[in-house]
């Protein structure tokens, strides 16, 4: 037995030392991977879209953008002393506030009101301001004048620009599950540049739009409108969703500049036809802006505001668009009341939900300047467009609505760091056998390789030894960055169903019910009179 058990303790000595050898492999493997992707959690990639290279601040850049909740007391109920709430959680907030279906179980809900479960809202609005931030917040005294709260809007991952946080917003995702990294990304393989929403670079994940338009079977009605098509696409319903339930009531409405009017994205319908460059002249020209405001020419808009005037040339197309914008959330508004089947959706018991993206006051000043009389007047109009909008349809809907603002900075981190003329010149020279200048520049911080090949982890450790910036480079490291998606033809999504909404109510009503008759049988046997309600100490007579 001696050998044998010698033999045995020998075997196990050796495979406790090639245990320990793999364990070091592994340990070092490990130690690359983290090298190349240092502080890698806070940066959102996704194959096929984003940079091989990906540069992002070393620490969280919190911006001006921030969100303003507006109180209705019958729906929201009351608001915690929470300060601030990631985007990713206002797809979320507003299920909560209409009783849609779940987005995204794991969002961060400490920062929501408390809500009404019996009393949702009946449709919900929600507005993006891209351009203005929480220091310009004076410019809009007639919306901060409705009781609400502010609180800081973060960012969950770096870098983004206006379009991908509004994915994000959407979806309830970052764009390592949606995949929306930028407004435009450069395509390695057709050598060509992808614009977001168009020819098939959809969101890989579905929107709270999606998720309750497929919930009530496309009963509910959504309208998303900006003068700006990614905007617009960003609240609509997916396209695949629309094109294959085409009956659905969702509509995402912005300006085509080939054909120069306002279209439906998913198509004409017997709803909505299309707006035309002249009709929107007219329409400005009718409708009053400021005070008192005028078409002194075919081309040239004055208007009275309150402390200064202006004059807004319309062929200048910055000026033209934010007219046009201003002009379009008021026409949606009217189609709501004017459109007697649209009214009809407006009074079932299905929610119903409403976005617009004002796209267009970075444009005026952009060219006018933030001093200027011309920016000082957009933003009275601004202001007056958006407060007519929220009471007009909180009365359409009898103040069962849900109003939730957006502000978005002007400069978003990912502006922050193409500010960075000295990084981008420093990063440049670690690959400028590797890339092409032009592309290089305009995609900062997405640095894009013409041979994939070519990356290695030494480049990337340079650069991190040598960068202010942080420098992630995951299609090195081979790390499976993208999260689960809540993809459109995928089963394993959070959505709920008229029949779960069934089977909810039932179990509820059915252990109240259950509940309450128990309580009374417990207090029936209690308080009953042994001597005369019981069989079995009945006082009885017998004759014998």
């Amino acid at each position: 037995m001696w050998p044998t058990f010698a033999n045995s303790h020998t075997r196990l000595n050796k495979t406790f030392l090639y245990f320990l050898i793999e364990m070091k492999s592994i340990l070092l493997l490990f130690i690359s991977v983290t090298a190349l992707c240092w502080g890698i959690e806070n940066v959102a990639y996704f194959p096929g879209r984003s940079g091989d290279i990906i540069l992002s601040n070393k620490e969280k850049l919190q911006d001006e953008s921030f969100l303003y909740l507006l109180k209705n007391e019958e729906i929201t109920g009351e608001y915690n002393n929470e300060k601030e709430m990631e985007e990713k959680s206002i797809g979320d907030l507003i299920g909560h506030l209409i009783g849609g279906p779940i987005l995204n179980s794991k969002a961060d809900r400490k920062s929501f009101p408390t809500g009404n479960i019996f009393n949702k809202a009946s449709a919900n609005l929600l507005l993006i301001i891209n351009g203005m931030e929480k220091s310009q917040k004076n410019q809009l005294p007639l919306l901060f004048q409705k009781s609400g709260k502010e609180l800081n809007l973060l960012r969950s991952s770096f870098p983004q620009d206006s379009i991908s946080t509004l994915a994000s917003i959407a979806t309830g995702s970052d764009p390592s599950v949606h995949g929306i990294v930028s407004e435009e990304w450069y395509s390695s393989v057709s050598k060509s540049p992808i614009s977001a929403y168009r020819s098939g670079a959809l969101p890989q994940s579905s929107s709270f739009v999606d998720n309750l338009s497929r919930s009530s079977s496309g009963k509910s009605l959504s309208l998303s409108a900006s003068f700006d098509f990614q905007m617009a696409s960003a609240f609509g319903a997916h396209q695949v969703l629309q094109s294959a339930n085409p009956h659905f009531n969702n509509y995402a409405i912005s300006y085509n500049e080939k054909i120069q009017s306002f279209e439906n994205i998913f198509g004409e319908s017997q709803d909505f036809s299309s707006i035309s460059r002249q009709d929107i002249i007219n329409d400005i020209a009718n409708q009053q802006f400021g005070s008192k405001s005028s078409l002194v020419s075919r081309n040239t808009l004055s208007i009275k505001g309150k402390s200064q005037n202006a004059v807004f040339q319309l062929d200048n197309k910055e000026n033209f668009a934010f007219f046009a914008e201003m002009t379009l959330i008021n026409k949606m508004i009217n189609l709501l009341t004017q459109n007697s089947r649209i009214n009809q959706l407006t009074m079932d018991e299905i929610p119903d939900l409403f976005t617009f993206c004002v796209s267009t006051l970075k444009g005026i000043e952009n060219v006018h300047g933030r001093q200027s009389a011309q920016y000082e007047v957009a933003n009275e109009i601004l202001d007056a467009s958006l407060v007519s909008a929220i009471d007009s349809l909180n009365n359409a809907y009898k103040n069962k609505l849900s109003v939730q603002v957006v502000f978005l900075s002007n400069e978003s981190p990912i502006d922050v760091i193409r500010q960075d003329t000295e990084s981008q010149d420093l990063a440049f020279k670690f690959v400028e056998q590797e890339v092409d200048r032009k592309i290089f520049t305009k995609y900062f911080p997405h640095i894009f390789f013409w041979n994939k090949n070519k990356l290695n982890g030494q480049i990337c450790q340079k650069m991190q030894e040598n960068l202010s910036l942080q420098v992630s480079c995951p299609s090195v490291a081979s790390v499976p960055f993208a999260g689960r998606s809540n993809n459109l033809m995928a089963n394993e999504t959070d959505e709920y169903d008229s029949s779960d909404a069934e089977l909810f109510h039932t179990l509820l009503w059915f252990s109240i019910v259950l509940g309450v008759a128990l309580f009374f049988a417990v207090y029936s046997i209690f308080t009953m009179d042994i001597g005369s309600d019981t069989l079995l100490f009945r006082a009885t007579s017998t004759k014998r």
